[in-house]
């Protein structure tokens, strides 16, 4: 994750982080960012998120 997106993810609070940074050099596959999706979609967290925007 570069400094922006951690930027974006943890001071901003506007995205998710769809994988543990142990593993950030790794491919991400497709199921991950459904997963990440989902729950930005339809969670707490994402409901959050998009309040935060506005």
């Amino acid at each position: 994750m570069s400094t922006g997106q951690v930027f974006a993810n943890f001071e901003l609070k506007v995205g998710i982080a769809v994988k543990d940074w142990a593993h950030r050099d790794e491919i991400v596959i497709a199921a991950t960012i459904e997963d990440g999706v989902k729950r930005l979609m339809g969670s707490k967290e994402g409901e959050e998120i998009k309040k935060g925007l506005n």
